[in-house]
């Protein structure tokens, strides 16, 4: 099946930019709003993910962009890459303004690059436009089905989870992302996690909530696959974590007080 988009009217992208941080979602065929691919294909975009999806897609709607994964190098310190990759999209913008830095998902959800992006550009007089993307916590919401309401629902990532950095709130509704990457300092090229090293985080976990509260490890799959959803008891976690990837993310329903301290469903 071909993966391009049906022609959208031309029109200028709705706000002047240096540079455009853009989100493809998790399927770009699917994903891709109509102000992302205006602008892709009038700017030159850059960037780290090149997946065969991303890059079809890419490829089958004539977009030009730079694939620019070299400067994850396996081993290196991930503070040094996500540096690395903000000074290049840094420099590509300052000579060649305006570009366009895509990543998946939703361009404000966890993505340092796009964080060190934000903060620097100012002081080098660039000026930022972040394009909205169809974010993981979007497509989990959606298939769980979870409706988050007035008790509200936090998002937190595993590692200053574990540090103490950051608190989690048992009462309401909770996803723990970046679990793949859990306590990895370094660019390991997207391996599957050892189970053992989820073992901290899911004692961290154990403090919060009953043994028998139900966790869900959530798999966006990129390459288009239906997602894979595997629940289990917080105590049998290690059921769940030998398919856990970049990609996996835990979804915590709150626990309810007025039964025992079970969980209040999905």
């Amino acid at each position: 099946m071909s993966q391009s988009c049906p022609p959208s009217p031309e029109y200028p992208p709705i706000k002047t930019a240096d540079l455009y941080l853009i989100g493809c979602g998790i399927l770009p065929a699917r994903d891709v709003t109509l102000e992302a691919l205006s602008i892709l294909r009038q700017v030159v975009s850059y960037t780290t993910l090149p997946s065969p999806n991303l890059r079809s897609f890419l490829e089958s709607n004539g977009l030009d962009f730079v694939n620019i994964e070299h400067l994850y190098e396996k081993g290196k310190e991930r503070a040094k890459i996500y540096a690395d990759v903000a000074a290049h999209i840094f420099e590509k913008a300052t000579r060649e303004r305006p570009v366009a830095y895509l990543t998946y998902g939703h361009p404000m959800y966890l993505d340092e690059p796009v964080r060190l992006m934000i903060a620097g550009a100012p002081a080098r007089g660039l000026r930022t436009h972040v394009v909205p993307g169809v974010s993981f916590v979007d497509s989990i919401i959606a298939r769980l089905p979870l409706v988050v309401g007035p008790a509200g629902f936090q998002v937190i990532s595993a590692d200053p989870l574990v540090e103490g950095t950051a608190s989690i709130n048992p009462w309401r509704s909770t996803l723990v992302a970046q679990i793949g990457s859990f306590r990895i300092p370094t660019a390991d090229g997207e391996q599957a996690l050892a189970p053992a090293l989820l073992a901290p985080l899911m004692e961290r976990l154990l403090e919060q909530y009953p043994a028998d509260h139900r966790i869900t490890f959530c798999d966006l799959d990129e390459s288009g696959a239906e997602p894979l959803f595997l629940t289990v008891p917080l105590c049998a976690w290690s059921l769940a974590a030998d398919g856990v990837n970049y990609a996996t993310t835990i979804y915590i329903p709150p626990i309810d007080p007025a039964n025992g301290g079970r969980e209040n469903g999905f």
